[in-house]
């Protein structure tokens, strides 16, 4: 007996189903909770042609293709669908498991963390956090080998315009207490410039991945490599970089400037900011201003809003969640959580040292337990 003979039948109920548009609107999802999927790809298309608009059809007919492994069908519709629906949990979440499966990882990302922004429950929201942050190491360190391998052969590479990394700053007094605050200093950074629409932030682990490839200290990426060959192995049309100093045994200095990988000169006026060590938080503030102001960006009044939110205004939080930064990049991730740790006892409304510590702590879960958290339950039967 083929496969459609055993259909027959079935597809005999559906058409008599047909001539209610009720019962029409319903047999698509009975046949994807029961596991008829084959039915439900056949029911669903018939609904989607007389409900072309309907964002849960589309969901429906795209989590169908998805337990068929048809993948590539699968996100056409889930994409659709979340083009109606931008704010749509499922179809997101879904979108980002079809793109994770046809190894489309930089969109994967993008996807999960859309989705990790809505109001979903915590558990889930860092599941997604920490796929996406797992996919974009895995995805950065294939791009920065590509991008080795292209440099070794002079090859030409594109950076789009508005693209910026961060680079940890120097301590260029050499005073051992500033050391810790280097890649917090940038993680800070990169999260406020992050809530810049019109730039794309190069994350903090693909600077740390390119430093691991070559095999070079924090602080060496420039002296092994000139301003445009960073820029092409990160893909970045602009870096900043700078220092930390020690003034006195109080007062520290902070300096940046943004400058332009293409012709290796300044972008605008290098910036500064000197305050106590306590003031640290603030004294990023103000180097976020002047660096804005080089990058040319105007901000509109929602970012403008979002910018003034401090991390963190404790300066001994704001130390120790450097420090777990510093070991969780050399996998001491025992060390990393007792610090994470330390900076939320010091600041409990510290976000971002909460988030590591959750991502770091979490059990991970498979597809199957991630479904059991969606605000709609589409596990598999």
């Amino acid at each position: 007996m083929t496969k459609m003979t055993r259909l027959l039948p079935a597809l005999f109920l559906i058409t008599i189903a047909c001539g209610s548009n009720n019962t029409l609107q319903h047999t698509g999802r009975g046949f994807l909770e029961t596991g008829d999927y084959d039915l439900a790809i056949i029911q669903l298309r018939a609904e989607e042609r007389m409900n072309p608009a309907d964002v849960r059809i589309k969901r429906d007919l795209g989590i169908a293709y998805f337990r068929t492994k048809q993948y590539e069908k699968a996100v056409s519709k889930l994409s659709q669908a979340a083009k109606l629906n931008s704010r749509d949990q499922v179809s997101l979440f879904y979108l980002g498991v079809n793109y994770e499966f046809l190894q489309q990882l930089d969109k994967a990302a993008i996807v999960y963390r859309a989705c990790s922004s809505l109001d979903i429950k915590d558990e889930l929201k860092n599941e997604l956090l920490a796929r996406s942050q797992e996919i974009e190491l895995k995805y950065s360190k294939k791009q920065i080998r590509d991008n080795l391998s292209e440099l070794k052969n002079s090859n030409s590479h594109v950076t789009e315009p508005n693209s910026v990394a961060v680079l940890y700053f120097r301590n260029i007094s050499e005073w051992r207490e500033l050391t810790p605050l280097l890649k917090g200093l940038a993680e800070v950074l990169i999260t406020d410039l992050g809530k810049v629409q019109r730039l794309k932030i190069v994350k903090r682990k693909k600077v740390q991945l390119l430093l691991d490839e070559l095999h070079l200290t924090p602080c060496g990426l420039l002296d092994q490599l000139k301003m445009r060959d960073t820029g092409r192995m990160l893909g970045a049309a602009k870096l900043i970089t700078g220092g930390i100093e020690r003034v006195d045994n109080t007062r520290i200095r902070l300096t940046a400037g943004v400058v332009d990988t293409k012709s290796g000169q300044l972008q605008g006026e290098s910036v500064q900011a000197a305050g106590r060590l306590s003031e640290i938080p603030e004294l990023e503030k103000i180097l976020l201003v002047g660096l804005l102001k080089s990058l040319g960006v105007r901000l509109n009044s929602d970012e403008a809003k979002a910018l003034q939110q401090f991390p963190t205004k404790n300066n001994l939080a704001f130390i120790a969640f450097s420090k777990g930064l510093d070991f969780e990049d050399r996998n001491i991730i025992r060390q990393a959580k007792y610090q994470y740790e330390k900076a939320i006892n010091l600041d409990a409304e510290f976000k971002l040292a909460k988030q590591r510590l959750a991502q770091l702590s979490q059990k991970r879960l498979t597809i199957a337990e991630m479904e059991k958290l969606l605000p709609q339950s589409y596990k598999n039967p």
